[in-house]
């Protein structure tokens, strides 16, 4: 039943994502009233950068790929039950992973040359 039904999460955003690619639209960050003795808004400014970054990067991965990347990398799940979870064999999920971190790094300095940043 899991299977099934993150099979279906993974279609509903994949079809939000390419909708928002083809009808983007500016958001407006929330700014704090005040500081709370948190961040600075350098700091929070340069969090929310590194936070687009990120999306635009996972956004080229293949979705079978970035599925695997974000559930291992950034939720922290083991390879057992992202196999599990997906209903693919646990060697899939390591080639798939193998994949995506190989993928990444070369999209993210192609992006950050597309944009003029740096490639730290």
């Amino acid at each position: 039943m899991t299977t099934w039904l993150f099979s279906i999460c993974l279609r509903v955003a994949q079809g939000w994502r390419r909708h928002r690619r083809r009808h983007p639209e500016t958001a407006v960050a929330d700014v704090p009233e005040g500081n709370d003795g948190g961040d600075s808004p350098e700091d929070n400014a340069a969090r929310r950068q590194a936070q687009r970054t990120l999306a635009a990067v996972l956004d080229r991965l293949e979705p079978d790929r970035r599925a695997v990347f974000v559930m291992f990398e950034l939720d922290g799940m083991s390879c057992a039950a992202i196999g599990e979870l997906l209903g693919v064999p646990t060697g899939t999920v390591y080639s798939r992973l193998h994949t995506a971190r190989t993928e990444f790094q070369p999209a993210l300095e192609r992006l950050r040359r597309s944009q003029g940043g740096s490639t730290r």
